[in-house]
């Protein structure tokens, strides 16, 4: 019995819509409805700006164009008179930390709609992550919440298929690093499970 009702739960995860199918017993399923996390529609923003270069007056770990890096640490983020890397005011983005300090800083562009150099470019130089980590860490972010192949773009936060897939949402929903998962997953040394604490995984 319980291998039978695993199968039906799994069954309604591929194929959402038989739980509403007359005749259908979806009893089982009222569980599985707090897999549908909420990811609002990132707001739009005409005036979308790229995150700031490093230069050279402020090289940090010279990292640019998704290419590697000096390697090196031992500077401080964001140096001293960097007006281009200041922190600015946030919108709300993501749950990530990490992520968040980079766009209000400028090492991510700062409405959170990036793109895989910029990732690359942005661990490197702000928390001098390795060349070869700072790539998987962005692939595996832009090819599960993004658009990889097309615009090489990826929401930090919410969903913004609009703007990051090259194809509208013809493929599927890009819902960006928020989406339940997909990069993100109910895994963590510091949070409850998702599903299994009443979509409560802020809390122990």
């Amino acid at each position: 019995m319980l291998i039978l009702t695993l199968a039906l739960v799994q069954g309604a995860f591929a194929f959402p819509w038989v739980a509403n199918v007359q005749g259908v017993d979806s009893s089982i399923l009222k569980r599985s409805a707090l897999l549908e996390r909420d990811t609002p529609d990132c707001p739009f923003n005409p005036n979308h700006q790229p995150a700031a270069p490093v230069t050279s007056k402020y090289p940090y770990n010279n990292a640019k164009d998704g290419k590697p890096g000096n390697g090196k640490g031992g500077y401080l983020v964001p140096a001293p008179g960097d007006t281009a890397h200041e922190f600015r005011k946030p919108n709300p983005k993501t749950d990530i930390r990490g992520l968040n300090a980079a766009a209000n800083h400028g090492f991510l562009a700062r409405d959170g709609i990036t793109t895989y150099n910029e990732l690359v470019d942005a661990q490197q130089n702000l928390y001098n992550v390795g060349y070869d980590l700072a790539n998987l860490l962005a692939i595996a972010g832009v090819g599960l919440d993004g658009d990889l192949v097309g615009t090489g773009k990826l929401s930090i936060g919410c969903d913004a298929t609009s703007r990051t897939a090259s194809t509208g949402n013809l493929l599927a929903d890009e819902l960006g690093l928020n989406g339940h998962n997909h990069f993100e997953a109910d895994a963590s040394l510091t949070r409850n499970d998702y599903f299994l604490a009443d979509g409560d995984n802020y809390r122990w």
